[in-house]
């Protein structure tokens, strides 16, 4: 009986999703409802849309941010939609320190990277962006935001290592492109210049990290090794880094040794992802159906 009920449930969650998206579609003037009005399901609703019957205004003006924006991707347009990570953000504008230096990595068309100079006052945001239509829309939304003295754009991949690497782009959604090569998400491929956080750092005299933000869709690890000196020296303050569990354990890197992977470097979840780096842990989540960030600090020395 529990398993019908449950079945019904879904199908009417199914058709609730598919219904309010064709009435958003029918009549436009509700998109400006759906863009202010927030429930569990609205993430689905937007992607869902047909973005071609949807009148947009450009650029367009989201949390109090301007933005250009192609309704066409599924990230933008969630963006638009005010349904793009608003958990994880307000998440980390509270740990955004107004004086120090802010690393975007995947910075995409600037969400993150755009919230978080809004707060700068003597600090700087790095965003890292390797696609170029991205990394184009990047630099409109900062313009846009009159943030060009609070951030520094930069065309690259962060990896392990310094020079090139091949990038794989996604087509219905910009925030999929990775340097991994997925199957069902390698639209078209291009060569990108990369650099580690360490090399970077150093180049640029960068002694401190408030905040670095990774999102780079499975390539975590390897941002990590590449920031081993900045993170081995405590170097960075916090770190919000995303766990793909559909896609990490098949390139042999299951939770347990993303976790190691900050563990060996002297950093533990902070508070925040704590209870849900323990659920995991004890299998009452699957890992494998697991896609957030999780935030790390230096581990607190007990030593007198």
């Amino acid at each position: 009986m529990g398993i019908l009920v449950d079945r019904i449930k879904r199908k009417a969650n199914h058709l609730f999703v598919l219904g309010l998206a064709r009435v958003v579609e029918t009549f436009p003037p509700l998109a400006d409802w759906l863009r202010s009005h927030d429930f569990r399901d609205k993430a689905a609703v937007v992607l869902r849309l047909n973005a071609n019957s949807i009148r947009a205004a450009s650029p367009a003006v989201c949390d109090g941010l301007r933005y250009e924006l192609d309704l066409n991707d599924d990230l933008q347009r969630m963006i638009y939609f005010n349904a793009y990570e608003q958990d994880l953000i307000s998440t980390v504008l509270p740990l955004v320190n107004p004086n120090e230096v802010f690393f975007d990595v995947g910075g995409n068309v600037g969400f993150y990277a755009l919230h978080a100079a809004r707060l700068m006052q003597t600090g700087c945001v790095y965003a890292f962006e390797p696609e170029p239509g991205n990394f184009a829309r990047l630099r409109k939304n900062c313009e846009l935001n009159g943030f060009e003295r609070r951030m520094r754009l930069h065309m690259l991949a962060v990896s392990d290592t310094v020079g090139q690497a091949t990038f794989f782009r996604c087509d219905r959604n910009s925030g999929w492109g990775n340097l991994k090569g997925f199957p069902d998400v390698r639209d078209s491929e291009l060569e990108v210049k990369t650099t580690t956080i360490d090399d970077f750092c150093n180049c640029e005299g960068i002694s401190r990290i408030g905040f670095l933000k990774i999102d780079v869709e499975g390539h975590e690890p390897q941002v990590v090794a590449g920031a081993a000196r900045m993170l081995g020296e405590k170097r960075i303050d916090y770190v919000f880094a995303e766990y793909v569990g559909c896609r990490l354990p098949s390139f042999g890197y299951p939770f347990r040794d993303f976790l190691s992977l900050f563990a060996q470097v002297g950093y533990q979840p902070d508070a925040i992802s704590l209870s849900l780096v323990e659920a995991i842990s004890r299998g009452q989540v699957p890992e494998n159906a697991v896609c957030t960030n999780f935030l790390f600090k230096p581990k607190v020395s007990t030593q007198s």
